[in-house]
């Protein structure tokens, strides 16, 4: 079988269209071809566009796409069940590293997935201690949690399954 037919291959690409054609659609310009471009917003950046163009400054990153609004940068992750382990410091870096030209004040991830159900399968997954640096998805989350805005409503969730609510 050849390489670009992986199983996993597809199913990121996939997920990388469903997010690419779900911003296009919300009025985001998806044809960037770099992280300068951001800084004409709406936009998004997709750092898969970047693989097989010499040097690859995102390297190993699991960064699905990158914006700008305001003053804010945000990493985007596409997350689906059985997605795997993120080593999140080096995320961290390589997200910052490469945003660093948009000055953003602010720094933000968003876990977006096929739905909710699928999304918070993972990020409720239990965390495996012997994984070392490699830290679940539910992991990450909980290392820079930030408040969740679903519906109007604005909540910080607890991934023991509740939720704190603030209007």
């Amino acid at each position: 079988m050849q390489r670009g037919y992986r199983e996993s291959d597809i199913l990121r690409r996939l997920s990388i269209s469903k997010l690419m054609l779900t911003v296009y659609l919300a009025g985001f310009n998806v044809f960037t071809t770099g992280i300068e471009e951001l800084k004409e917003a709406p936009a998004l950046f997709l750092p898969s566009n970047r693989r097989g163009h010499g040097t690859n400054l995102w390297a190993n990153a699991r960064i699905a796409g990158v914006g700008a609004l305001g003053d804010t940068a945000y990493a985007v992750h596409y997350v689906r069940p059985g997605i795997g382990k993120i080593l999140l410091s080096d995320e961290l870096a390589t997200f910052t590293r490469n945003i660093s030209p948009l000055r953003a004040a602010s720094q933000a991830f968003i876990f977006c997935g096929d739905s909710y159900g699928e999304l918070l399968s993972e990020l409720e997954r239990e965390e495996d201690p012997d994984m070392g640096r490699l830290v679940s998805y539910g992991g990450a989350c909980l290392r820079i949690c930030s408040p969740v805005t679903i519906q109007g409503r604005c909540s910080c969730v607890s991934w023991a399954g509740q939720a704190t609510g603030r209007n």
